[in-house]
């Protein structure tokens, strides 16, 4: 009888002690998870803002490139007044004073090539039929801002500016920059980016998630929030949206799965391997929920 009686409050002592291990470790797990998600939000807005910061600098200084040449140069060389030599001096040395790595063509009003710093402008990276129809329906004296991709898959932003004369619209000047030289004035990010513009055309990025058909095409519809599941991956996002074109979205892991597994101080009455499904069908709601009430 007293053995039974032993044997039993062994049984429920075990139990209760499985069951508080159990929820302790519930507990510790929610305070990782809000912890890990605090410094890593952290860390996402640090890189969300230098990127920000880099788009901004980089529309900031081809419009003043655009409106130097426009304003000092452009109208003499379609005048004949000034020679390419001297388009070409003013570019570079404008270009040197506000350290960028663009190029600039010069297109009549029908938007056949006049001038351009980069010959392939004319053949391999953008057809003239394409620059024809970039040139439709540009906002008069503003920069207008494109995303393009050439024929041999490089990203480009296009800023483009009318010349008028006489209120008319007598040439364009478009200055193009390449994802390659704009990655290589970037700071070291930690986080995954795309920048892309509302139809979807991506000008940079680090990661080949979310891109869809051949012509690399971004889904927006797949980052939508600011935490998202991503084959069974939790993700945090930020957007940002910079100017009339740009959207920026960044985003980084959270806590893979397999790691929180590894980490859960289970003991083995609660965590055996005859319960592993179960459990990790069970952590795997606890992270949703946890992320859920973070985020709101």
């Amino acid at each position: 009888m007293s053995h039974s009686f032993k044997k039993s409050l062994q049984k429920e002592i075990l139990h209760r002690s499985s069951i508080a291990a159990f929820v302790t470790s519930l507990l510790l797990l929610i305070l990782l998870f809000g912890f890990s998600y605090f410094l890593q939000k952290q860390q996402l807005s640090k890189d969300t803002r230098q990127i920000v910061k880099q788009v901004q600098e980089m529309k900031e200084a081809n419009n003043e490139l655009l409106t130097t040449m426009n304003h000092k140069m452009i109208p003499g060389f379609l005048d004949g007044k000034h020679t390419e030599r001297e388009v070409f001096s003013l570019f570079y040395e404008t270009k040197a004073k506000l350290k960028l790595s663009s190029d600039l063509i010069i297109l009549s009003d029908t938007g056949e090539l006049l001038f351009s710093t980069n010959r392939n402008h004319q053949e391999s990276i953008l057809s003239p039929y394409y620059l024809k129809l970039l040139i439709q329906n540009p906002s008069q004296e503003k920069v207008t801002e494109k995303i393009a991709l050439s024929s041999d898959k490089q990203h480009y932003t296009l800023f483009i500016k009318p010349l008028l004369q006489n209120q008319r619209v007598i040439a364009y000047t478009i200055a193009f920059v390449n994802e390659n030289d704009f990655i290589s004035s970037f700071p070291m990010i930690n986080s995954k980016y795309i920048i892309t513009d509302s139809f979807g055309n991506m000008f940079s990025n680090n990661t080949n998630q979310f891109t869809r058909s051949t012509l690399e095409k971004f889904d927006e519809k797949l980052l939508h929030s600011r935490t998202h599941w991503y084959e069974n991956e939790p993700l945090i996002v930020q957007k940002e949206k910079v100017g009339a074109i740009f959207s920026i979205y960044t985003f980084q892991s959270f806590f893979p799965i397999p790691s929180l597994l590894g980490l859960a101080p289970f003991s083995p009455y609660v965590y055996s391997s005859s319960t592993s499904g179960k459990q990790d069908e069970l952590l795997i709601r606890l992270l949703h929920t946890t992320l859920f009430l973070l985020k709101a």
